[in-house]
């Protein structure tokens, strides 16, 4: 578990590289557009405008994605455990006013 300062933290430092990563996508395009072959729609068929090639052709994004889907859990007292296994016992082990940093132990006793 993070405090909420560094929860804080997270999030302005996400916008941040949201924004970054808006600006470098942006940039991305206009040389993209830039290096693409200009191409009449009326002649836009597969002959007559083949797959670039050669030096100076960009490489086909493989594997790229859109969205990213945060899958970890909160873990807590009464998450679900195998049938059997104890439940996690959580302890403040450092605090932020005292020590600077927020920090729990986390056991499964």
């Amino acid at each position: 578990m993070c405090s909420p300062y560094v929860m804080q933290r997270v999030k302005e430092e996400m916008s941040r590289r949201g924004l970054l990563g808006l600006a470098g996508a942006a940039a991305a395009a206009v040389v993209a557009s830039r290096l693409a072959p200009h191409v009449h729609a009326q002649d836009a068929t597969p002959a007559a405008a083949p797959m670039a090639m050669g030096p100076g052709a960009l490489p086909a994004a493989v594997g790229s994605y859109t969205r990213i889907v945060d899958l970890t859990h909160l873990i807590t007292p009464t998450i679900p455990v195998w049938p059997g296994n104890p439940a996690p016992v959580i302890t403040p082990f450092r605090t932020f006013a005292e020590h600077g940093f927020y920090a729990n132990e986390l056991n499964y006793v």
